[in-house]
């Protein structure tokens, strides 16, 4: 069975796997308490229209959950067994049906670890879904529920409506090279920005040496930031790379070579020095070419 592993916010993990049959979500997180809590799957099956609010109700699904995606179909888990059903609501005639128990969906938590298997059966002949999976803890707001623990890493958990932005596009093809990737709603204005200090992106020594050099303690470079790393990026969510001390700082570093000797310790911090002490605004640090 093929798997993939996305980490969400709060510190969840959520791995999915994909055979000839089943769809399988394992979500784990660390404020995930049985009895308490309760794991939704919202699915676009493509059956039908679906809706882009998920169903809201005290001591039910809780506070209302916006996704970036029209849902037909959603899973979430109820009591908890060695092995049980899960309860379920479809997009029909127009709207959501009834909160029901699954006939064929299930559940079962072992370790920590709470998995729930959907028969591929039920996605009719669709070559992909649109899924966003999270977490809720009704033991707070008054039945209306915590969220936490979403695929997408920038919903902070807290209570009240919440508004997902990026949901996982799941390839139900059994030869594709990944299950899951990342999607935001076309035409979404959201950025999300990933900083990234060249200094360390890429540097996989780990000597710690105070006022280490750079041959002591190693350096990124520039090839670091190559098509590989820009796609991780890319299949992160990130729409912007925001490069953070590149700009010719002082340092310690002798590069008479290119007629740029070692500055003077005293304007230094380490070694190094500080990519923040920029020199020259016209010419990048050389210790990272």
């Amino acid at each position: 069975m093929h798997k993939q592993t996305i980490s969400g916010s709060n510190g969840a993990t959520i791995a999915i796997s994909l055979s000839d049959v089943d769809l399988v979500v394992e979500y784990r997180a660390p404020d995930f308490v049985t009895g308490r809590c309760a794991v939704f799957v919202a699915l676009g099956t493509h059956h039908e229209i679906g809706a882009a609010i998920v169903p809201f109700q005290r001591g039910a699904e809780g506070s209302t959950v916006f996704l970036p995606f029209k849902a037909d179909l959603l899973v979430w888990t109820g009591s908890l067994t060695e092995s049980s059903l899960c309860n379920e609501r479809k997009w029909e005639r127009w709207k959501w049906s009834d909160a029901a128990s699954s006939t064929q969906n299930r559940v079962k938590i072992d370790n920590g670890t709470l998995t729930i298997q959907l028969p591929r059966s039920q996605f009719g002949e669709a070559k992909r879904i649109d899924c966003a999976v999270y977490a809720k803890d009704f033991s707070e707001n008054d039945g209306w529920g915590k969220f936490f623990g979403c695929n997408d890493r920038s919903i902070e958990a807290g209570t009240g409506d919440k508004y997902i932005s990026q949901y996982l596009e799941i390839d139900l093809h059994p030869a594709s090279e990944k299950i899951a990737r990342p999607r935001t709603r076309l035409g979404s204005p959201r950025m999300r920005i990933y900083q990234l200090f060249v200094r360390l992106f890429g540097n996989i020594n780990e000597t710690r040496k105070p006022d280490g050099t750079i041959g002591e303690n190693g350096v990124g470079k520039f090839n670091d930031i190559n098509d590989a790393a820009l796609s991780s990026l890319r299949e992160m969510g990130f729409t912007h790379i925001w490069l953070t001390g590149v700009l010719q700082q002082a340092t310690g570093t002798d590069y008479s070579s290119i007629s740029q000797p070692a500055d003077d310790p005293d304007l230094l911090k380490g070694v190094a020095g500080s990519p923040y002490a920029i020199k020259d605004y016209f010419d990048v640090c050389p210790d990272y070419a």
